[in-house]
Formats: C-alpha cells, structure tokens, sequence
C-alpha cells in the first residue's frame, strides 16, 4: 500500500482512500472566518494551516466488497489531462489496476476525473458507470451548468449512448451492503455511497461536504444548487453518523480524509480521525 492511501475496515467491506499524486491547495480566509476556524480547535492541524488556511484535498475512493471493485469519485473533475497517468498510478499502487474496477460511481460531475481517456474511450474498460439522472439528463441536453468545464463530459454521454452508463434517480442497492441514496443541495441528484457490513457503517459524502469546516458549521455554503435544502441534509447525514458510530469519509478532505462524528460539546459536530 503505498504512502498515499489510506485503509479502513467495515465489516467484509474494505475502504481505501487514495490521495492525488502532487495535489496541494490551500485557500486563504477572512479574519472572521478565521476566528471561527480556531474556535473549532479539532480541525488543527490538519485541516486547517498555522494560518488558519483551508487544506484542500483530491481523492478517489475504492470500495472492495466480496463481489466487486466499487471507485467513487475518481478525483476532482476540471484537471489537466496530464494529470491521468498520474493518477491511475496511484490506483494501481494501491492494488487496482484499470481493469479490476466493476463500478465506478461519480456521486455528480465534480467527482468524474478520470472517467475517460484521452481517446474518449472508458478508463476502466470492465466497468459499469454511474451519475445522478438529473445531471446527467442536462449533459445530454448540453445545458448543465459545468458542461464548459470538463473536457469529459461528451464522453461520458457517450458511454451512456454505448450502454455503459447509467443514471441514478434515487435510493439503489448497488450490491450487498452498499447503496446509493440521493443526497440533493450541493448538486442535482447528488449521491452518497452508504456501507453497511457486519454491524458497521460508512458514508462516502461526495461534495455534501466541502471541507471538515462544514461539520463544525453545517450552514456554511459556497455556490451551491441548493443552499437550504444541503444544511437540511447536512444537518441530517451528521446526525445519522453521530447515532450510528457510522465512519464519515469526504474526498475533498486532506488526510487521512475521515473519522467519526462526535458531539463538539456545543450543540455541534466534530470529526474524530
């Protein structure tokens, strides 16, 4: 297992976070944004820098199940083609190659990284494919509001042309113990992967979360396409994990990318790694 994975047991089910080769964004803040930063003392120091800057993470996300090879979110969408190579690298250091992956489930379009290759062909070539339905209804009518940015976008309606993807409209069993449950705000239709094996639990939150910051303070958003409607099912997600003992991962995290949500003493939610 190399450097930049990390791994988690749920029952049968084995989770591994695989970081973004050379992936390093940190985003300043105002001071007011930064009081309440230091106030939540659990997100130093790997969260949050000296400076009380937001640490930013790329992952992907392999779920392996007795049955199959499940990748969430393979990276961050909007990336230099250059950056592939790399990236199924670092799969395949992590015990995946290209052609063990059975499903790959992009909870929206941000998630969809590499998807596709240069040639517009599937990067896993074995593997089903899976987007929200809304999302990807409006790729195919050329009016979702990211169309601009992702260079894959029309690849991936053609694998849906080809049969090799598919849309999601709401809660699905994807396999023994994982399911897809629609978890709207951020994006239309977005999903959350759910495990559930041997009397253990996880959550793969897709972007519900953009940074741990978010669990500290559930109504903070930023350009979403729902802002009521993700606090909602923020609030709810937080308080589901909380009750359950259920590990939350966000690929957007920096390392290791998840814990456990625990009660801040406030009122609130923490992350415990």
């Amino acid at each position: 297992m190399s450097s930049g994975a990390v791994t988690w047991r749920v029952g049968a089910v084995e989770i591994t976070r695989v970081e973004d080769p050379g992936f390093d964004l940190t985003l300043s803040q105002d001071e007011e944004t930064r009081k309440a930063l230091a106030a939540a003392e659990w997100l130093s120091p790997w969260s949050v820098t000296e400076d009380l800057s937001l640490r930013i993470g790329s992952s992907a996300t392999i779920v392996r199940t007795p049955s199959a090879v499940v990748l969430v979110d393979p990276f961050l969408a909007f990336d230099d083609v250059a950056r592939l190579g790399p990236r199924l690298s670092a799969l395949r250091n992590a015990g995946v190659e290209a052609d063990d992956v059975d499903i790959v489930v992009n909870t929206h379009v941000d998630g969809m990284g590499v998807n596709i290759l240069a040639d517009g062909s599937p990067t896993f070539p074995e593997a089903s494919y899976i987007l929200p339905t809304a999302e990807l209804t409006a790729l195919r009518r050329g009016d979702h509001p990211d169309l601009g940015g992702h260079p894959d976008t029309a690849g991936f309606v053609r694998l849906a042309d080809e049969g090799l993807a598919t849309g999601i409209a709401s809660d699905e069993r994807l396999l023994p113990g994982v399911w897809l449950r629609e978890s709207p705000g951020h994006a239309a239709g977005h999903l959350a992967v759910w495990i559930d094996s041997g009397g253990a639990s996880a959550v793969i939150t897709g972007h519900l979360f953009l940074h741990p910051a978010q669990i500290a303070d559930p109504t903070i958003v930023t350009g979403d396409h729902d802002p009521a409607l993700l606090v909602a099912t923020r609030r709810s997600l937080l308080a589901r994990c909380a009750a359950d003992d259920t590990l939350l991962l966000g690929p957007l995290f920096a390392a290791p990318g998840g814990g456990h949500v625990r009660d801040d003493g406030h009122g609130g939610w923490k992350l415990e790694l």
